[in-house]
């Protein structure tokens, strides 16, 4: 349930996980609210939101209940997760900036970091410019992110992107992104080592 006006949004929403073992006990909710405007030039918009089991969300619930399944174990309790965002824009440029965090510590047979329940949190800054070459719209974009006790997820410490996208043709645009990943350390789980680069190209058509 959820309401837009005047800028103004904002909403909550409930659920029944599928961690917990609560049958169909609907106990989980979340909230979200939010503010933006834009005029020609410009626009703006701040978001944030919580929910009360950031464990039944996508990945993180598969990645729990495969180690539950090992261990034999129940899920314990509910961790709540906070997520904050806001964007900018101006002219040709744009700008994301996002942040994710658990409110607590999972259990060390849920999620494990450097020997002790995870609190994983992650957050990415963006960039972005976009331009007109010979009549072919282009954006080109960097982007920096990092995670926090995530390597059970299987996600780097450090990841830095550049990408540029082009729309080839109407409704049609193909992109090129170059990321390089960072691990966490052998201690903390990882491998220590710089995981290199990557190179993604997509074809993408709308209709």
């Amino acid at each position: 349930m959820g309401i837009d006006a005047n800028g103004f949004s904002g909403g909550i929403y409930v659920f029944n996980g599928e961690l917990a073992e609560d049958g169909d006990d609907i106990d989980n909710f979340g909230a979200f609210i939010g503010y933006g405007q834009k005029d020609e030039n410009s626009s703006f918009a701040i978001n944030a939101g919580y929910i009360t089991d950031i464990g039944d969300t996508d990945t993180l619930q598969d990645v729990i209940q495969n180690n539950l399944d090992v261990s034999a174990a129940e899920y314990s309790d509910h961790v709540g997760g906070v997520a904050v965002s806001g964007m900018a824009t101006f002219r040709s440029f744009n700008f994301y900036a996002e942040y994710l965090t658990a409110t607590d510590d999972f259990e060390v047979n849920e999620l494990v970091f450097d020997g002790d329940g995870a609190k994983p949190e992650a957050f990415n800054i963006e960039a972005g410019y976009s331009f007109n070459v010979s009549g072919i719209d282009m954006t080109a974009a960097i982007a920096y992110q990092r995670t926090d006790e995530a390597v059970a997820l299987e996600l780097p410490e450090e990841r830095i992107i550049g990408g540029l996208s082009a729309e080839i043709f109407d409704n049609t645009s193909l992109s090129i992104e170059w990321a390089h990943d960072d691990d966490y350390s052998d201690s903390e789980g990882g491998t220590d080592e710089l995981a290199g680069g990557t190179i993604t190209s997509q074809l993408a058509v709308e209709f």
